[in-house]
């Protein structure tokens, strides 16, 4: 009898047991497949979130954006980073070659002179702010223009950013300028002329600079503002040579420790002896001067140079490379004496020149070693980086 209870227990819990196997998925010992069960109202399945539920929700960048009145029009610059409003009637303007200046016209006074005033408003995004805020965005610019300047300055907030208004900077009917890091980028809006230089369009500057100044609205720019700084690439000073830099243009280099820059003449270097006195001229020296000279729209420097070619001894053009960017060398024999000039494409599309002079070895021997030295030195060490705008 205790064996037939046994024989009943075991049997009992063998059914309980391939039960349980068939609930939880655990295979039988007769490796019998497992049907699946149908969960009911008190089972919790997890979910797994799909790829559209862990992707966030694209962020609209213009919902900041205002909305224009019947007396305004909305501007949008995606590849700036920017929108506002402006009255209607206003003129918008795009430089091609400098496609991140916007600039806006307005009313233009008659005055019977060829320089009759118009009022004008250029919104620059002037690239990455390299840890400028806005205070130091208005002093790095106003150091940038040499002379002292007599400006006034204004704090205020726009955009809900602080921001600096220089007045009185330097222009043919005055120009007042708000300088503003958005996040980690620059913006300078200026009007121009200032209100109370011209009252006749006193009422139109005003209503164009409020407009702007209290709709303008920052975003994350489309465009790569790519940055190269001066501290990056520029040369260091030795017990030979010193090193020019000029952030405006974006170009540096080392020169020998006995020429000299000239002041007031920004890029020029110039030394050695006296090679000669003339009426027109004064004093004869060896120098090199480095400038601008616009945008190469896609040119190659010898494309740059082919309205030139009458003016050149074409037989000396050479190809090179100078700073890292393509150039062409070339010996300009016009004027009161010949001189090696440089035409380089280099950053941002920027036609940049050299004109070291004389290139006159016979008439002036003693100039030889100087004008050698000096050419050496500049081209060897010359630096592009990202111009401060």
């Amino acid at each position: 009898m205790r064996n037939l209870e046994s024989r009943k227990k075991i049997g009992f819990y063998l059914v309980i047991a391939v039960l349980l196997a068939g609930c939880t998925g655990i295979p039988s010992a007769t490796d019998a497949p497992v049907q699946e069960t149908v969960p009911t109202a008190e089972t919790v399945e997890p979910t797994t979130p799909s790829l559209e539920q862990l992707t966030p929700e694209p962020v609209d960048i213009l919902q900041g954006c205002p909305v224009p009145s019947d007396t305004t029009s909305l501007y949008i610059s995606r590849e700036n980073g920017y929108c506002f409003l402006y009255p209607l009637g206003v003129e918008v303007s795009l430089n091609p070659d400098y496609p991140q200046d916007l600039w806006l016209f307005g009313q233009t006074l008659q005055n019977g002179s060829q320089e009759a005033p118009r009022v004008s408003l250029v919104v620059y995004a002037t690239g990455q702010a390299a840890g400028l805020d806005s205070a130091g965005y208005a002093d790095k610019y106003l150091n940038s223009l040499g002379d002292p300047v007599e400006s006034n300055r204004e704090e205020l907030t726009v955009d809900n950013i602080p921001a600096i208004v220089q007045h009185n900077l330097p222009s043919f009917f005055g120009e007042q300028s708000a300088f503003i890091v958005a996040g980690d980028y620059k913006y300078r809006i200026s009007l121009m002329p200032e209100p109370e230089a011209v009252p006749g369009l006193a009422d139109n500057l005003e209503a164009l600079w409020t407009t702007v100044l209290s709709s303008i609205h920052f975003f994350a720019p489309e465009h790569d503002f790519a940055l190269v700084t001066s501290n990056q690439v520029c040369p260091v000073e030795t017990a030979d040579t010193k090193v020019l830099i000029d952030e405006a243009s974006g170009y540096c280099f080392a020169y020998p420790v006995d020429f000299s820059p000239v002041p007031g003449f920004l890029g020029r270097v110039e030394g050695g002896p006296v090679l000669d006195t003339l009426a027109d001229f004064g004093e004869v020296r060896t120098s090199i001067t480095l400038g601008t000279f616009g945008k190469a729209a896609g040119k190659t420097p010898r494309e740059v140079i082919q309205p030139h070619l009458d003016l050149i001894d074409n037989a000396t053009i050479m190809d090179m490379t100078l700073g890292g960017y393509p150039a062409v060398v070339y010996r300009n024999p016009q004027g009161p004496w010949a001189a090696r000039v440089a035409y380089i494409v280099g950053i941002e599309d920027t036609v940049y020149t050299i004109v070291a002079q004389p290139l006159e070895p016979e008439r002036w021997p003693a100039g030889v070693e100087g004008f050698d030295r000096l050419w050496n030195t500049v081209v060897n060490s010359l630096q592009f980086f990202t111009p401060f705008r």
